[in-house]
């Protein structure tokens, strides 16, 4: 308000710093073209130590997926009277996509055997795993 007056400026007048340097620093995005070829969905269920964090088992299922696994996304955790003492239940969406073709369903349940084998070495069990439609 003081400089809008001190000028006469009947209209707000704001201020902004920018720091060019931050800026001038930070990585460019490299673009991605959305993938021409359908997506598949898949809910996984696992039963895992309370010790192991999401975010940790969420890299292993990434690392096991390769990149056809285009999205981990954890929607549900419990624990409760069907559950170990000390264990939790964790429910992830899984998105398989490849930007070069459709998936058939022998690589997907390819892909999916990778991360159960690979969550099974981090001491987790199966506890479900089904098609989700969209």
């Amino acid at each position: 308000p003081e400089i809008q007056q001190l000028l006469d400026f009947s209209f707000p007048v704001y201020m902004f710093e920018i720091d060019l340097v931050e800026i001038s620093q930070r990585a460019i995005p490299n673009y991605q073209r959305a993938s021409r070829f359908p997506f598949v969905y898949r809910d996984i269920s696992i039963v895992i130590s309370d010790e192991i964090p999401s975010a940790k088992i969420e890299k292993v299922m990434r690392a096991a997926g390769g990149r056809l696994l285009t999205s981990v996304r954890l929607f549900d955790v419990y624990v409760g009277k069907e559950i170990e003492k000390h264990c939790k239940s964790l429910s992830f969406g899984l998105t398989l996509q490849s930007s070069s073709r459709n998936l058939t369903d022998r690589e997907v349940e390819a892909v999916l055997g990778r991360i159960v084998t690979a969550l099974q070495k981090l001491g987790g069990q199966l506890r479900s795993a089904f098609d989700r439609k969209s």
